[in-house]
């Protein structure tokens, strides 16, 4: 097998896996728990499937104009969705308050509003692709930053995972830490394009295969504990130990 074909492969495995993923979702009924995890994993998939079709309908000839506007106007709108899904793990799973902490309140609007910005600029070509690649780095360091946070945050609490949230969680700690990898792995200037290209590309493919693996199965239900059921000596035991104890109150009573 070519390193081309190995390549294409990479770059589009995780298509076919975001759709599937999408069916398990709606299938697992995932939309009303985790409804901004849908609409990204949604969002993912329309996107490839906008850039597969941009990307060969142009000869697969390279990086054009047409794809590269594509491409960084749908990765705006994917990191703003991104955000979205740490703010609903953090708004539900830990804080039902959330809304509360002003700082928390006004971090996630600020930046969908940037982004949202940043992605008509993107389209009108009224900005420089390095202040575009500098906002998204930026956006997505902070997200790196909340969802390390997030995590931390439940051992710390030594709360209990659940399933799909332990999963929502683990596929966007394995994307963050591809793309931060990027900045800490040590390498030459002539890998640092290749690098900062694949490796978050397999990264994402990974949390997509995490993603599958979790959501294949139906989250187990915390079974209740086992209360016995209230028999006629049970009945009979508690009048009896009623009795004796207002004998015993009413002897005190009378000394």
């Amino acid at each position: 097998m070519s390193t081309g074909v190995v390549r294409e492969i990479i770059n589009w495995l995780s298509l076919p896996l975001l759709g599937i993923l999408a069916g398990i979702l709606v299938r697992r009924k995932i939309p009303r728990i985790y409804p901004a995890f849908f609409v990204y994993i949604v969002a993912e998939f329309l996107s490839g499937t906008i850039r597969w079709v941009v990307y060969y309908s142009s000869g697969r000839t390279g990086v054009t104009r047409v794809y590269a506007i594509t491409y960084w106007t749908t990765d705006i709108v994917i990191t703003m969705l991104a955000l979205l899904v740490v703010y609903e793990l953090f708004l539900k799973q830990i804080f039902f308050q959330f809304r509360r902490i002003r700082f928390y309140r006004y971090l996630f609007p600020v930046a969908a509003l940037v982004i949202i910005v940043l992605a008509g600029l993107n389209a009108t070509n009224n900005i420089k692709l390095t202040l575009l690649l500098k906002s998204l780095h930026i956006i997505d360091f902070v997200r790196a930053a909340t969802i390390f946070f997030f995590i931390a945050l439940m051992l710390f609490m030594g709360r209990r995972w659940k399933k799909f949230e332990f999963a929502i969680a683990l596929g966007m700690a394995i994307d963050a830490c591809t793309f931060l990898a990027v900045y800490v792995i040590p390498m030459s200037p002539a890998n640092v394009h290749s690098l900062a290209h694949t490796l978050p590309v397999i990264g994402y493919d990974v949390a997509c295969i995490v993603w599958l693996v979790y959501f294949a199965k139906a989250e187990k239900q915390m079974e209740a504990p086992l209360i016995e059921p209230v028999t006629p000596e049970l009945v009979q035991g508690a009048q009896q130990t009623e009795e004796n104890l207002k004998d015993w109150l009413a002897g005190k009573k009378s000394r």
